[in-house]
Parts: C-alpha cells; sequence; structure tokens
C-alpha cells in the first residue's frame, strides 16, 4: 500500500487525472489547498483528507469505494452535498465548518459509526439515513429544527445538539431517545415551550446529560433527574442542567419534586454529580 501526504500544504488549485492510475494509494492528504474539485479517484483509497479547501458540490463524480474515512472541514464553498456515499466503506465522516444548507438526504453505508456535522446550515435530518452511526454531532446547525426517526434508532451512543433551532422536544424524538443512548448534549437551545417526559431515557448505561440554558421548566428539570434515576443501573454520571455559558434560555430551579431522586443517585454507593440553576 502507498500513502501520500506531499501534497498537504502546498496551496495546489488541481490534481492530475492521472491519479487513478495509482492502485496502491491508500492515504491521499490533500488538507491546505485551494482545490475545487477532484478527478477520479483509485478504489484503493480508504483515507481521504480534504480539510481547508474550496470544494463546491458536486467536487468528484464518486467517492472511492474502499473509504473509511473523510475529512472535509472547513470548506466554506460547499454548500450542498448530492455524491452518494452508499458504495463506500465509510466510518468516519466530518464536513464540520462548512456551510452545508437544507435538509441532508443522502443515505451513509451500513459501516458508518462517528459523523461530525457540526457549525454547518442543515435544517432536518432521517436519522435512517444514517442507520449505523454511535457518535453524532450536529451541534451549530442554527437552522436545524427538526430530526425524523430518532426514537427508533438503536446504534447512536453520543448525541450531541448544542446551538441547534430546536423549540420543543418533539422535533428531536418522538415517543423516547434511541435505546443505545449514553451521552446527550442539548445546551444552548430554547425548549422551553414543551415539558420533559419522565420516560425518555430507555439506556441503562446513561452517563452523561447536559442541557445547560435550554429554557427548562422547573418541571422538566424535576423529570429529567428523575427520569435518569428511573433508568440508569450506574453508580456515576454527570447531570448539567445550570445556565452557564451563553446563548439559549435560563433554565428554572428543580424543586422537591426530584429530591428523593437526588438522593439516589448522590448517596453510596452512588456518586452522581448533578447541578442545577439555583
Amino acid at each position: 500500500d502507498w500513502s501520500s501526504d506531499v501534497c498537504s500544504s502546498d496551496l495546489i488549485t488541481a490534481i492530475t487525472e492521472t491519479i487513478i492510475s495509482c492502485e496502491s494509494l491508500t492515504l491521499l492528504n490533500l488538507n491546505y489547498n485551494q482545490l475545487v474539485s477532484l478527478p477520479d479517484l483509485p478504489n484503493t483509497i480508504q483515507t481521504l483528507r480534504l480539510t481547508y479547501n474550496d470544494l463546491v458540490d458536486p467536487f468528484t463524480s464518486y467517492l472511492p469505494d474502499d473509504l473509511v474515512t473523510f475529512e472535509a472541514e472547513n470548506n466554506t464553498s460547499l454548500t450542498n452535498w448530492t455524491i452518494i456515499l452508499t458504495n463506500t466503506n465509510l466510518n468516519y465522516f466530518s464536513v464540520k465548518n462548512c456551510n452545508i444548507a437544507g435538509v441532508w438526504d443522502e443515505q451513509f453505508p451500513s459501516t458508518i459509526r462517528t459523523i461530525d456535522f457540526s457549525n454547518n446550515d442543515i435544517t432536518s435530518l432521517d436519522i435512517n439515513l444514517v442507520n449505523g452511526v454511535t457518535n453524532l454531532n450536529m451541534s451549530l446547525n442554527t437552522t436545524l429544527t427538526s430530526f425524523t426517526n430518532l426514537s427508533s434508532n438503536s446504534t447512536i451512543q453520543i448525541l450531541t445538539l448544542s446551538n441547534c433551532g430546536f423549540s420543543n422536544w418533539t422535533n428531536i424524538f418522538s415517543t423516547s431517545l434511541p435505546s443505545s443512548l449514553t451521552q446527550l448534549e442539548v445546551s444552548f437551545n430554547n425548549i422551553g415551550a414543551s415539558t420533559w417526559p419522565t420516560d425518555a431515557f430507555l439506556n441503562s448505561q446513561i452517563s452523561s446529560v447536559a442541557m445547560k440554558r435550554c429554557g427548562l421548566s422547573s418541571t422538566s428539570v424535576d423529570n429529567i433527574i428523575i427520569d435518569i434515576r428511573n433508568t440508569t443501573n450506574l453508580l456515576t454520571g454527570t447531570i448539567n442542567l445550570t445556565n452557564t455559558g451563553t446563548g439559549g434560555a435560563l433554565n428554572q430551579p428543580r424543586t422537591s419534586a426530584s429530591d428523593a431522586a437526588v438522593t439516589y443517585l448522590t448517596t453510596a454507593p452512588r456518586s452522581w454529580n448533578i447541578t442545577t440553576a439555583p
């Protein structure tokens, strides 16, 4: 196998079409250049790095069949995505800090495990398009207002939704969160228009929940703590429902309704760290 890092940080504007003949090429690093598009690439490439270029969709006619890792971060000219992904073996996919806008509608292969869509302009995502993913980061998509089919997902373990455009819990899930979920970050949204249910968490391994400045009512704060107490079997974990940071809307303090749950989670042998608004 052959790898190439020699084209990184060279400010090149084009790649020769003869690259298709490099049939042993497995890694191609083209970070920090001025590429708008790519020629056809050999299907042997497993890692393709295109961070800090000037890519415009569709910047290539296809992605390599053997592709496992794809990085195209900080391509601010990338405002859409129409390149087929299902022919690949993608495990890791990152397009953070681009300007991809609108509804994401491209299907991922079942091999996908990590997706970073953070800091784009995506408005909606059908979770069925990312089946297989275990770590999904959608933070800083301020126009993101809806998910579909999140409740039926059974692979997502880490879900990051900070600084998005959600205004109601039903914009995120219909009945419950993924049965596989262990970490949830939904800080700096304004979701005060709806009340958190008491049976949204399903995974007994839930270990970290952060909902800072989400406009949570006292009832929602109580329900979140009670929901976790009724779900988790872990001895340690973190619940952060404070008002630290900026953005979103202020959370309200918890009430005595969650006293029993807090006592259960913080008394030996358990030692959960639970912080709420004063």
